[in-house]
């Protein structure tokens, strides 16, 4: 019976550290910072079909041509159209 009430207790000792972890993990990126985010670049060649980059940063060059960084690697991409968006943290 004792090794039974030190099995539920350390099970309910469990649980609340996996919630408590979670928590405190789920907050990583600090919401005040107005840095906080990150970058989609939308291209598109033909006016149709469009692809997407996620990157850290990018870097416009001129209407056709940028910059984007993408865990710290520098990529020059051409297209017809670029869509830079910036999404803050939540």
């Amino acid at each position: 019976m004792k090794t039974l009430n030190l099995l539920t207790k350390a099970r309910y000792c469990g649980y609340i550290l996996l919630v408590s972890v979670f928590f405190s993990c789920s907050d990583l990126k600090p919401k005040n910072n107005p840095n906080c985010g990150e970058w989609i670049l939308v291209y598109s060649n033909d006016g149709y079909s469009r692809q997407t980059i996620i990157c850290d940063s990018l870097q416009m060059v001129n209407s056709k041509e940028a910059y984007v960084y993408v865990k710290g690697v520098k990529t020059h991409i051409f297209a017809k159209q670029f869509y830079p968006m910036f999404v803050p943290c939540r």
